[in-house]
């Protein structure tokens, strides 16, 4: 390949490589800032889940951040742990089976509701338009608590569920408090790629015109 042709061509592969590589930050659930109702015990009301869903593009789960508080039994502060599980989504819908465990917290936690991130090892990449859960399970002797909102103002709130021991409702009716973090991949829309497509293709014909002259 000719020199010319070869710095256009080089030049081809990056624009798309710029169009088609850029990630952005995404937050497809995100209640966490919503005042709190109050908190459900976890090993007592668990376990606990809310639902989410992943959004119009592939998405990349890379963390999750949840309201948790410890509540002393007695004059005592519970030990235990609690553990943070990505589900997909059964029918009805529902909890569904396990597709990674995210990690695990020792308690206890502050007495009072602080915000706990949750950061996988390694990001799980999510099917676009794709309902999932996020669930707390905690070992006996834990007194934490999730904290839920009848706020559903937030990102991606209105229209998900959540679940404990009384079975699965509607966010209406107050969902557990979280953000779901993690990255998408922006994909050009049509006419930008036509435009880039057709600006690529006009400096090849320019290149060629001047090696031929």
């Amino acid at each position: 390949m000719r020199p010319t042709m070869q710095r256009l061509f080089l030049l081809g592969v990056g624009i798309l490589f710029l169009a088609f590589g850029t990630r952005a930050d995404s937050h497809p659930y995100n209640n966490l800032s919503a005042i709190s109702n109050g908190s459900d015990p976890i090993s007592v009301f668990g376990p606990l889940a809310d639902s989410f869903n992943s959004g119009p593009s592939a998405f990349s789960l890379t963390s999750v951040t949840v309201l948790l508080q410890s509540e002393p039994i007695g004059e005592e502060i519970s030990g235990g742990a609690v553990t943070m599980s990505l589900l997909s989504n059964a029918a009805g819908p529902a909890p569904g089976s396990v597709l990674d465990t995210i990690g695990t917290i020792s308690s206890p936690l502050s007495p009072s509701l602080e915000a706990y991130t949750f950061a996988l090892a390694t990001p799980f990449d999510l099917t676009a338009n794709t309902t999932y859960w996020i669930e707390l399970t905690a070992t006996s002797g834990s007194n934490t608590l999730w904290s839920w909102s009848f706020d559903t103002s937030g990102p991606g709130v209105a229209g998900q569920f959540f679940a404990n021991a009384d079975g699965v409702s509607p966010n209406t009716d107050g969902p557990y408090q979280m953000d779901v973090s993690g990255t998408t991949s922006s994909v050009p829309e049509p006419g930008i790629l036509l435009m880039l497509g057709s600006g690529i293709g006009t400096l090849f014909l320019k290149g060629r015109r001047k090696l031929l002259n």
